[in-house]
């Protein structure tokens, strides 16, 4: 889940559905080429889990073209893609060991010491290996969902329909009238 482009600490000032503290969600700050947190990145040291590139980021447009985008939501993506490749290899893998094997392979980074519970960027490449070669475990934390009752949904902040890039650029609805969903790829790992 993507937690906000506004530099803000997640951890003080939480944005959801990227700060529920729940065992089958990933936040993921964006990152710079250089592995610097990017400027516009939220973070939290116990809130958001990891970084992954996020800065100038090659995609699709509303438009039907391609261009660069930054921010959170585009982050996020490339923890999905991770996620998807370690199904792939293990089909019968539950959600939760897959995020734990995400977390626990990050490349660390000291610039993220402090900024992300991990200290680190994604690793894709190593999760994936690793997942190889990992017996599957079919335990399942149990856990108690909580939030504040005054919680800041992503797409809300952004002004609804969706992140503030795709907001600006396609008018906030995909085209048919159907407004696009929150902010970045949320992935629930089931």
């Amino acid at each position: 889940a993507a937690p906000g482009n506004a530099a803000n600490d997640n951890d003080v000032r939480p944005l959801y559905p990227a700060s529920l503290d729940v065992p089958n969600i990933l936040a993921v700050a964006a990152s710079t080429d250089r592995d610097n947190l990017a400027q516009f990145s939220n973070y939290g040291r116990s809130s958001v889990h990891l970084a992954s590139p996020g800065e100038y980021i090659l995609s699709t447009l509303p438009s039907h073209s391609y261009g660069s985008s930054s921010g959170t939501s585009m982050a996020a993506p490339f923890v999905a893609g991770t996620a998807a490749q370690i199904q792939v290899s293990s089909p019968s893998m539950n959600g939760y060991q897959m995020r734990s094997i995400i977390l626990s392979q990050v490349y660390g980074v000291n610039n993220l010491l402090g900024r992300v519970s991990t200290g680190g960027r994604l690793d894709s490449a190593q999760s994936v290996a690793y997942s190889k070669s990992t017996p599957v475990n079919s335990s399942q934390p149990s856990y108690t969902l909580s939030y504040q009752a005054d919680r800041q949904l992503a797409s809300n902040i952004a002004g609804g329909g969706g992140c503030g890039t795709v907001q600006k650029l396609g008018g906030g609805s995909g085209g048919s009238g159907v407004p696009f969903g929150t902010a970045g790829a949320v992935v629930l790992l089931v």
